[in-house]
């Protein structure tokens, strides 16, 4: 067990997700041309937002603020079996919005007339984040994850894992572990958000409760964890505002870093 949790301690933490710098005092957003009900992406589409990392104790890190900015980089991509696919290149900088941090990422997500918003490959985005995850990062099933619903104005509960939780049995330190994935939507519908680029009354909120279950006999572990991640999102923007919360992941005794993300601003391709 102290082999295992050393190779956790090992274990580098990703992060995940956008950012932007502004100090500027929030306005209300301009209208927009595009479709009032649910997402829609142009190629070369900019979004940047703020992000901060949470401490220990689950608070905002102001002083470790970075900018993040996402870029559509193509709006018909065909990845896990959906069409009108949006790919989204991520670049991270630090707070002065200039100097680059780290390796560009991407994302890809579908937005359908129904108003569901998904992003592919969600599940591997958590699991990085989590210390030694990358002993079973590997198995992690690609899926689509349905992140929120920008017309259901009620509140409503849905399985956000495309096809429900995943179980996989993979090999840590020669033992099998038997890893259970599962994420569980908590919609609030329609709420009103203030970030820095402006208020959107007509954004929606959704929580999530993402189940992480570790079980191994060999290593005699029998961890489950809960992360708390939300979503708001704009039918005219998109991602509004992104959160997930720290905690103590039990199999290891190590933090999983939570942040806050709030859009700063937006270029329109024309």
């Amino acid at each position: 067990m102290k082999q295992f949790l050393k190779c956790l301690a090992l274990a580098g933490v990703a992060s995940m997700l956008v950012v932007g710098c502004s100090d500027d005092a929030p306005t209300t957003p301009p209208v927009t041309t595009h479709d009032t009900t649910y997402v829609t992406f142009k190629a070369n589409d900019k979004f940047t937002y703020n992000y901060y990392p949470h401490d220990v104790n689950d608070n905002r890190d102001n002083a470790g603020k970075l900018v993040k900015v996402w870029t559509v980089v193509s709006v018909n991509q065909a990845i896990g079996n959906r069409t009108g696919v949006a790919l989204v290149q991520e670049m991270t900088f630090q707070s002065d919005g200039v100097t680059p941090v780290g390796a560009a990422d991407t994302f890809d997500f579908h937005s359908g007339t129904d108003g569901k918003f998904s992003q592919f490959k969600l599940l591997q985005a958590v699991v990085k984040r989590i210390p030694g995850a990358d002993v079973f990062l590997a198995d992690v099933p690609e899926k689509w994850v349905q992140v929120g619903d920008t017309k259901t104005a009620t509140a409503v509960n849905w399985d956000a894992i495309e096809d429900g939780p995943v179980t996989n049995t993979v090999t840590i330190l020669g033992y099998p572990t038997v890893v259970t994935l599962g994420m569980t939507a908590y919609h609030k519908g329609k709420q009103s958000i203030t970030v820095p680029n402006g208020t959107y009354a007509n954004s929606y909120h959704t929580d999530h409760k993402v189940l992480i279950n570790v079980e191994s006999s060999g290593l005699n572990m029998h961890a489950k964890d809960t992360l708390s991640l939300s979503y708001d999102i704009a039918p005219t923007v998109g991602v509004v505002r992104q959160s997930l919360g720290s905690r103590t992941f039990s199999a290891s005794s190590q933090q999983i870093p939570g942040f806050d993300m709030e859009l700063v601003s937006i270029t329109r391709a024309q």
